[in-house]
């Protein structure tokens, strides 16, 4: 199962998050995964480098005897996005109370990057929200578990969007050049392209200059937005 992510550094890149097996990729930089019947989808670009990717192993396993559904909790990891990236767990089960107990200590993740292989033993548990459902909103889940850590990833989404907002003024300029070539009276413009670039990475630039207190309040104003 794979995960789209076009990266932008002067000319267009591609690279994939894939989901090994019994992997599901539920959120990335704090955004939950669109699934649809088809399989997980994301629409998000992504420059390179570190991205939060919060992920979790399910499978049907044997207990007593009858099928039944195994799902681990969720957890996190930094991903440092260079290439073509697999998730997997080191270990297979056949039944329930073999997945119980390997989940009840530390778990080992394979992380496979450009056909170079690294074990990850330092994954996060992360904490679910309070009710009968604690993932249900996984969103708000990871938005707590940030800002109770002091983890910020306002950086790696907004150069994502810069990349996302690159990548379209870069279209809109080939098609400008292509129509003037062809002789054809068709004006694309990468204007309103340009001028999002220039307001996130002025709002980059704005947020590494500010003092603590003023990124921890650049914070909770960005959870009240996604919680609202």
């Amino acid at each position: 199962m794979f995960l789209s992510v076009f990266i932008a550094s002067g000319v267009t890149h591609a690279a994939k998050i894939e989901a090994g097996f019994g992997i599901e990729i539920m959120a990335v930089n704090g955004k939950k995964v669109k699934k649809s019947y088809l399989g997980d989808e994301s629409n998000l670009d992504f420059s390179i480098g570190t991205h939060q990717v919060v992920f979790r192993y399910g499978a049907l396993l044997l207990e007593s005897n009858t099928d039944r559904a195994f799902k681990s909790k969720p957890y996190i990891v930094d991903l440092d996005l260079q290439g073509d990236t697999k998730i997997e767990l080191e270990k297979r089960f056949r039944r329930v109370a073999e997945a119980d107990a390997y989940f009840s200590r530390t778990p080992t993740w394979i992380i496979t990057t450009n056909n170079t292989e690294r074990k990850v033993n330092d994954a996060i548990l992360l904490p679910g929200n309070d009710g009968f459902n604690p993932y249900s909103d996984i969103e708000a889940a990871i938005a707590g578990y940030n800002l109770e850590n002091g983890v910020d990833i306002s950086d790696s989404v907004a150069k994502s969007e810069v990349a996302k907002a690159q990548q379209l003024a870069s279209e809109s300029t080939i098609k400008t050049a292509a129509a003037v070539g062809a002789g054809t009276a068709v004006a694309v413009s990468a204007a309103d392209a340009g001028q999002s670039v220039g307001n996130l990475e002025q709002l980059i630039k704005s947020y590494s200059s500010a003092n603590a207190e003023e990124r921890k309040a650049f914070r909770l104003w960005l959870l009240e937005q996604d919680l609202n």
